[in-house]
């Protein structure tokens, strides 16, 4: 403590500051366990900080309406909870200390099982709608709105437990906490903000659908959202609402896309990518290939079925990812026929290829020529540059012979693309580090000089010696005009006289060229002056003092008292006003 004051001053001050903070803070809701664990905590705290204070912490702790403030930030609930632990006490006014006594207690018994009394009747409902689900026979959706609540229809020849009407569902706010309205009517929800309502449901640990206090996964909400049909409210849909990835060209708009490769500028690897020509009989496509290794089945896109005209068999893919999360997509198996663009009189044939809706690949981009220009064995070989271009064919390994090496391939140095040459043509594959950080271009700049040697001999010394001395000459410094003119009056009108003894440097007035002359009678200055002796009139001892410094002056030779008549004869003249200044 005793560093803490002198560091911050009064310990007793930086205490009153917490107090402060806490009357400040927000109410705690009702059934808000982790808002009310934080504000237990500050109070443990700030009941320790005044405990360590002394007697001037004690006058704090003894505050009964300190306790009052602060009892007014909790729900009613937890209100009549601490009545209820003070009653048998017998203490008229309560203490910090008897606050913090019971959020000590009250935080033991919560850990112990118990919870609020929102939470419970919350989960009570919960547990009757799920009863009431089990026995219906049949499922009806309800619509939460500010309209009046509609049901489905009986349908005809419905037994006549079909024709009971249903039990009213009765209305609860999860934000409220009350059963007077629904979560989309509740005009203090509609008033917050997306980030607002993103914290309540993180902060109390609520349902992203509905508001409730379970897991989205485990939500039986069946509401339909007005906006985005949605199965969640229409209150929450700010916070369901995701945007939509948009689709690659050449491929048909779906919900979802699964891209078989990596996104577009996301890798600094590249793949083996190949310009192709795809033939269904009268149909032809020229597009673009992926010889994928690492895949166990040919993938063709759906744009380029469509093109094409393909109709295969339906077949149901079940796609596994490196973390082994599985998707099933339902699709076709097509036939077609495949050959080099370099070579089109060459016909593969490729059978039970998998197409589908929801499958996609990125784009790509190399620039082959800068890297044939910085990789010596990329150069003269027959390889095609690709400027975004969009692959609509994946060939897996079903179909090595058209993946594999047919000849030798070239490798590079380390962080450099191989050379592959399959027989679809050459590609290359691997990393390229040099296409990020080197594309920029590179200049060398020579200077013709008749004798080399020395030239730079003499040029290195000369930066050598500025490194050395940090000085330059006056002439190489390149000044602006107007400090030119400033330098050229100094050196032609500054004199060097004696006054007393002491050899000075009388300087002339730096002005700028044509500026007018300056003129201005003492008039413009009198009342300032009149001010400033009616100020030394009432105060001698600082009139006295003010002629000493002006006496001080005036023997240093700073200032010279002139005569009136000079004054006015003169071409230029001007009045400031003085005054002393003192400090400390």
């Amino acid at each position: 403590m005793a560093s803490l004051a002198e560091q911050y001053g009064q310990p007793h001050q930086l205490a009153l500051r917490h107090i402060a903070d806490l009357m400040e803070g927000s109410s705690i809701r009702s059934h808000d366990t982790t808002g009310f664990k934080k504000f237990a905590l500050k109070v443990r705290a700030l009941v320790g900080m005044l405990d360590q204070l002394g007697q001037s912490g004690n006058v704090e702790l003894q505050c009964g309406s300190h306790v009052t403030r602060l009892l007014s930030k909790l729900p009613q609930d937890l209100r009549a909870d601490f009545k209820r632990y003070m009653y048998p006490l017998g203490v008229r006014i309560p203490t910090l200390l008897n606050f913090a006594e019971w959020l000590e207690y009250e935080l033991t018994i919560q850990d112990s099982g118990f919870e609020f009394i929102g939470e419970r009747r919350e989960r009570l409902d919960q547990r009757m709608d799920r009863r009431k689900d089990v026995k219906s026979s049949k499922t009806f959706s309800i619509f939460h709105s500010s309209g009046p609540s509609t049901t489905n229809p009986p349908t005809e020849g419905s037994g006549p437990s079909a024709s009971r009407p249903q039990d009213k569902v009765k209305a609860y706010c999860p934000y409220c906490s009350n059963t007077q309205h629904y979560l989309n009517q509740c005009q203090n929800f509609s008033q917050l903000t997306k980030e607002q309502k993103c914290y309540w449901v993180k902060t109390n640990k609520k349902c992203w659908r509905c508001g409730r206090t379970h897991q989205a996964a485990q939500c039986r909400l069946k509401t339909i959202c007005k906006i985005c049909n949605g199965r969640h409210l229409e209150a929450l849909h700010e916070l369901n609402d995701r945007p939509i990835r948009e689709t690659p060209p050449l491929s048909n708009p779906t919900s979802e896309v699964l891209y078989l490769d990596r996104q577009a500028g996301c890798s600094k690897v590249l793949l083996k990518v190949i310009k192709v020509i795809l033939r269904n009989g009268k149909h032809v496509l020229e597009t673009f290939a992926i010889l994928d290794d690492g895949s166990e089945r040919t993938i063709l896109l759906q744009a380029a079925a469509q093109k094409l005209n393909l109709h295969g068999k339906t077949e149901n893919l079940v796609l596994r990812t490196v973390r082994q999360d599985m998707k099933v997509i339902q699709g076709n198996t097509v036939s077609f026929s495949i050959s080099p663009a370099c070579q089109p009189q060459k016909v593969f044939k490729i059978n039970r290829a998998f197409t589908a809706d929801q499958l996609g690949l990125a784009e790509h981009t190399y620039p082959i020529k800068v890297l044939q220009s910085k990789y010596s064995h990329l150069r003269g070989l027959p390889i095609p540059a690709l400027d975004k271009a969009h692959p609509l064919l994946l060939i897996g390994s079903d179909y090595p012979h058209l993946i594999t090496p047919i000849a030798p391939v070239l490798l590079g140095p380390s962080g450099g693309p191989a050379a592959v040459r399959t027989r679809l043509g050459w590609t290359i594959q691997g990393p390229a580090k040099l296409v990020h950080y080197q594309l920029q271009t590179q200049q060398c700049l020579n200077i013709s000089i008749m004798s080399p040697s020395n030239e730079l001999f003499k040029n290195v010394q000369q930066l050598w010696q500025l490194d050395v001395l940090p000085y330059r000459n006056e002439k190489l410094i390149t000044r602006s005009k107007q400090d030119q003119d400033a330098v050229n009056l100094l050196e032609a009108k500054s004199k060097r006289i004696d006054i007393n003894g002491i050899q000075r440097y009388a300087t002339p007035l730096l002005r700028v060229k044509h500026m007018p002359k300056l003129q201005a009678t003492k008039e413009a200055v009198m009342a300032n002056l009149r001010s400033t002796e009616n100020r030394l009139m009432r105060d001698p001892q600082k009139a006295e003092a003010y002629n000493d410094e002006i006496r001080k002056l005036e023997q240093a030779g700073y200032a010279v008292k002139g005569q009136e008549q000079i004054l006015s004869e003169t071409d230029e003249s001007w009045f400031i006003p003085h005054h002393m200044v003192s400090h400390n």
